[in-house]
């Protein structure tokens, strides 16, 4: 197999788009997608190597570790991986990998964390690309490669009388776009409340403005309605094979007329009359099988079910540890975290050490 070159990793976008496009890569991969991910200290990377019958592409972030000369490597919000196409045998997934994790130490980069794909089930594949790759929750998607009637008569009994009890009660659905945004942003922001989450899940007007200004990325909003009124909202994203239900409002003064109910149904319909292979739904607000918010997804689906798999990395011990060890020292509280990397520990978690004295 040959070595690596500096042509194995694509930073501009028009070869970025060339390699999507020909593999019909999914929405995550987008050279814009990740672009909107990225923090101001960060840049975009696709690692990309073809053994002759096998292509492989990665693309991920190449995050800025503060106050050191150290990066690490993730895949943003959302799912990714590595996508092997094509034959690989287990021997030559791990003579790529040595030499991926020999360049990512000659650009110190130290940790790797990966957001497994469920549709694409890149896991099991590359779990030989990992030090660790650990189930995180179910998820659950419809497979739309179906009459839209067997589609359909899959949704629960239960579901399917809520739908009916949302149409009487008024509640109807439309598309909006961008000049909408604010509206969808209210309501989100309301959830997240109700939810009581971390200040990195409340996106605000700069998150959602590059989706609809790229020529990559096709995004839509879906608003539910009752008298004049937003009930309940979702942002779904597409890509040649998949849609996804990306996030999701609603009003919890509402919430009694049902808007998410219509929602999920007319996510399955628009999803289909595109086209799609699959619309993944995600999983629940907790990592347990019976966790309602999946449950309800689940009464969608046939009871459909997969697995979002974390990989996790430490490509450079040494650099790792004295990262930890800065951070430790910085932060009350981290003994106890178990988030990978430690460093990237949400600091609303903790508290600086220096002020605990005062």
């Amino acid at each position: 197999m040959k070595s690596l070159s500096t042509e194995s990793f694509i930073h501009d976008r028009e070869t970025w788009d060339a390699y999507i496009a020909l593999y019909g890569l999914d929405v995550y991969y987008e050279y814009d997608y990740m672009q909107i991910e990225c923090g101001p200290e960060d840049t975009v990377e696709m690692f990309v190597y073809s053994t002759g019958p096998g292509m492989l592409l990665y693309p991920y972030l190449k995050r800025s570790i503060p106050d050191s000369d150290y990066f690490d490597i993730a895949t943003p919000y959302g799912y990714g991986g590595p996508v092997f196409l094509g034959l690989w045998s287990q021997e030559e997934v791990l003579e790529v990998r040595d030499l991926f994790v020999a360049a990512c130490k000659e650009a110190n980069i130290i940790t790797e964390t990966i957001r497994f794909h469920p549709l694409l089930e890149n896991a099991e594949q590359a779990s030989a690309w990992v030090d660790v790759c650990r189930p995180v929750q179910p998820t659950t998607a419809v497979n739309l490669r179906r009459p839209l009637d067997h589609i359909l008569a899959e949704i629960g009994k239960m579901t399917k009388r809520n739908i009916k009890k949302a149409e009487r009660d008024g509640v109807t659905i439309r598309k909006a776009g961008f000049e909408e945004l604010d509206t969808f942003i209210a309501l989100y922001w309301e959830t997240m409340d109700k939810r009581h989450a971390e200040e990195r899940y409340y996106f605000d007007r700069s998150y959602f403005t590059p989706f609809f200004l790229s020529d990559r990325i096709d995004a839509e909003f879906l608003f539910a309605e009752r008298e004049g009124e937003v009930i309940g909202a979702c942002f779904v994203l597409y890509s040649p094979k998949y849609a996804h239900y990306h996030l999701g409002a609603s009003s919890r003064a509402n919430l009694a007329y049902r808007p998410n109910h219509l929602l999920f149904r007319e996510m399955i319909l628009e999803a289909h009359r595109r086209g799609k292979d699959f619309l993944h739904y995600g999983g629940g607000a907790t990592a347990s099988p019976e966790d309602s918010l999946l449950l309800f997804k689940k009464s969608f689906t046939g009871n459909q079910e997969s697995t979002f798999y974390l990989g996790e990395s430490i490509i450079d011990p040494a650099g790792y540890e004295q990262i930890c060890l800065e951070f430790a020292h910085r932060y009350s509280g981290t003994e106890a975290s178990t988030w990978f990397p430690l460093y990237r520990t949400p600091i609303s978690r903790l508290s600086r050490k220096e002020e605990e004295s005062l």
